[in-house]
């Protein structure tokens, strides 16, 4: 199967967001992050959930600790309500210059480590943008703002691929599946574009873009591919996003939840 069939099929298994989920997605996306019971439930119609169910998802949410409520009015928890700052800073972070170097995080950490630690950290250098070169050596162009994993079992250092630039490109297309990733750029932008998508299959796609954007190696335009469709997604979503700023009321950003 070609990398846009792939795609493309990846994006028609993608499935509505359950009333939970869409619950914190709009909350994530109010500003602030609280919102009245009364419009979470017709916003949560707008999205194929009905009324009663948005209600016992509502009423769990609250017994899990995950929202707070007074007066009909329900509001993200401080922990989500950090989240909710976090997950716009990742979604198109701050560049530097590049000038060629890069950065490696290695582990040096004496012992063995659990699978849960090392879980832990792979997510957290997957969220730095990292490519794992192979078990506990971490790389990327040195040019994020702050691209380091603080912890202890890390050492950083900064140097230059030998072979310049092609020997770069060559490392690139061993750390990440660029042509996966495009592919389903593209295919994620093909969905919003198109007239017949129902609104709880576009807040789907929204909330797959994010993830998405979120996985984006950031690399600097002399290592990227042509065309590299990112600033598109990035454009198309953002133009939802003031879509749905106007439609129900919303301050943009539904995120998904986890």
């Amino acid at each position: 199967m070609s990398e846009t069939a792939s795609a493309e099929a990846w994006v028609r298994d993608l499935r509505p967001l359950s009333a939970r989920s869409a619950a914190l997605s709009l909350l994530l996306g109010a500003e602030p992050p609280e919102l009245r019971g009364a419009d979470l439930v017709r916003l949560g119609e707008t999205f194929g959930i009905s009324g009663p169910t948005m209600r016992v998802a509502l009423s769990r949410l609250v017994a899990a600790g995950e929202l707070t409520t007074a007066d009909g009015v329900y509001a993200l928890t401080d922990r989500l309500a950090a989240r909710q700052k976090a997950t716009l800073a990742q979604l198109d972070p701050a560049t530097e210059p590049f000038d060629g170097r890069w950065v490696t995080a290695v582990v040096v950490g004496a012992g063995s480590r659990s699978a849960s630690d090392r879980g832990e950290l792979r997510r957290a250098m997957s969220a730095a943008r990292f490519g794992e070169l192979r078990e506990g050596v971490w790389m990327r162009p040195d040019n994020l703002t702050g691209a380091r994993v603080e912890r202890d079992e890390l050492v950083h250092l900064t140097a230059t691929p030998d072979g310049g630039e092609v020997a770069a490109k060559a490392l690139v297309a061993r750390l990440w599946n660029l042509d996966e990733w495009a592919a389903r750029a593209e295919a994620l932008v093909r969905a919003f574009e198109n007239p017949d998508i129902d609104e709880a299959t576009r807040l789907a796609v929204a909330a797959a873009t994010v993830r998405h954007l979120r996985s984006d190696p950031m690399l600097p335009e002399s290592l990227a591919p042509k065309n590299w469709p990112a600033q598109r997604l990035r454009r198309t979503y953002d133009a939802y996003r003031a879509e749905l700023r106007r439609t129900v009321g919303l301050s943009p950003h539904p995120y998904a939840a986890a």
